[in-house]
């Protein structure tokens, strides 16, 4: 299994810092997933900018965060399930079963 290292704004490459920088000034923190692709500037900036693309998309943010929430629990990615999952609570207003489901795998309809 491949270990990776999971940056801080101090600790990133130089064209990363700043971007680490301000994304835990925007969230108050940094998710485990974006110091993990801190590592590589390319990916951090590409999966960034794909947020940013899915952000105008015409999906509504609680789509958005449980499609990134189901996709997380499917690929066992276990930085961004619980990133997810604050964000559609917290941000988006999901309520908890839908969540919960999305979280076991299961279907909400």
């Amino acid at each position: 299994m491949t270990t990776f290292t999971f940056h801080t704004p101090d600790s990133a490459p130089a064209t990363a810092q700043p971007i680490l920088a301000e994304v835990r000034k925007e969230f108050g923190f940094l998710p485990g997933l974006l110091a993990g692709l801190a590592e590589s500037p390319s990916a951090l900036k590409a999966y960034l900018q794909l947020t940013e693309l899915l952000d105008h998309s015409s999906l509504s943010p609680a789509e958005r965060h449980i499609a990134a929430l189901s996709a997380s629990v499917e690929n066992r990615c276990d930085y961004c399930v619980p990133f997810h999952s604050h964000m559609a609570r917290s941000v988006a207003g999901v309520d908890d079963a839908i969540v919960d489901a999305a979280r076991a795998g299961g279907q909400y309809c």
